[in-house]
């Protein structure tokens, strides 16, 4: 029996598999799915395009950094408690930024501005 259309396919991942999970999430965090599979395939088989290792295609590599980034800075979150303390006078104010997975975190102009230039210095690469 063939295929109706070969061009399509539908893929199940594993939810208890570590690495499955990590596609999910880049997957999910990606516009053109196909465009960055097939550049995935051929890198992993010697036979695309942006194959040098040392220079890759920038584009292929904006998902995966959000994915990284995400994940660093929800980790930062649930290890540490941020503060940033503005100092008013002789008042202090404490803000705590730790929030929870059902609150929405609000973010200050300093952690706003710190996670740019975090996100800068990706672009750099």
């Amino acid at each position: 029996m063939t295929k109706k259309n070969p061009n399509k396919f539908t893929i199940g991942f594993k939810k208890n598999n570590v690495s499955h999970q990590k596609v999910v999430e880049i997957l999910n965090n990606t516009e053109d799915k196909a465009d960055f599979i097939a550049s995935a395939v051929l890198h992993y088989l010697g036979e695309g395009k942006g194959t040098d290792s040392l220079n890759p295609d920038k584009s292929s590599l904006w998902p995966l950094i959000r994915t990284i980034v995400k994940k660093e800075i929800q980790e930062a979150i649930s290890e540490k408690k941020f503060v940033s303390t503005e100092k008013t006078n002789l008042d202090e104010t404490v803000m705590d930024l730790s929030g929870s997975e059902e609150e929405p975190i609000a973010f200050d102009e300093h952690i706003i501005k710190n996670i740019s230039n975090a996100l800068d210095a990706f672009r750099g690469i």
